[in-house]
């Protein structure tokens, strides 16, 4: 995970927030009246533009949907807040659903810098695993153990996909000359914002003795 600014909010989501949110607290809360329309689906292509079309969670490309960070189900009163917004593939939305531990979890856009991705999670580039950094405390060691179980980050499919990233990477560089345009333009495509697993990428590439900008 890394952090993303996710600036501010769109155009026309305060008029939603106004009408539709009593509506999902009643319904949430009180258990009154019937489940409200999903109004925040019509504002995915503004979270896909934040998060460069990148899950939030395991940083592959997705079209992705509208991950309520604090679940509905727990906090109906944030259902159309824009910093409760983080764009998630399907498999992270749906491992993570309205699970949400009494720590919390990792904020991919934390607004406090110590509390940012990066001061939680590394990886290990032998395996491909994402795990909790070295050297943290014991009690954010736990929580980003917890929410690599919760949101299933180390499930295969997510863990193929990083080693494919770290044979790729390793076996370009190893074949094209030092300083040549070719490893300059190689550099500059895997380290654009739109392409996916910039965290694991930003890894290799530091293991391998280069300077890593985003």
């Amino acid at each position: 995970m890394h952090w993303v600014d996710r600036g501010p909010e769109p155009d026309g989501l305060e008029a939603v927030r106004s009408k539709y949110t009593q509506g999902w607290v009643e319904w949430r809360q009180l258990g009154t009246g019937s489940r409200p329309s999903s109004r925040w689906r019509q504002f995915r292509g503004d979270l896909n533009a934040v998060f460069s079309g990148l899950c939030g969670y395991c940083e592959e490309l997705t079209e992705g949907d509208v991950d309520h960070f604090r679940p509905v189900s727990k906090y109906p009163n944030l259902v159309y807040e824009w910093p409760n917004w983080v764009l998630a593939c399907q498999y992270c939305n749906r491992s993570k659903s309205d699970k949400w531990p009494d720590d919390g979890y990792v904020d991919p856009c934390a607004t406090v810098e110590s509390e940012r991705p990066e001061n939680f999670f590394h990886f290990d580039t032998f395996t491909g695993d994402i795990i909790a950094k070295a050297g943290i405390s014991p009690e954010n060691s736990a929580k980003a153990r917890q929410m690599i179980e919760d949101l299933k980050l180390n499930a295969p499919y997510h863990v193929d996909t990083r080693k494919e990233r770290i044979f790729f990477v390793r076996n370009f560089l190893s074949r094209v000359a030092a300083d040549s345009e070719e490893e300059q333009e190689f550099l500059e495509h895997i380290t654009n914002p739109g392409f996916s697993l910039p965290s694991i990428t930003s890894v290799i590439l530091e293991e391998l003795g280069y300077i890593v900008e985003y």
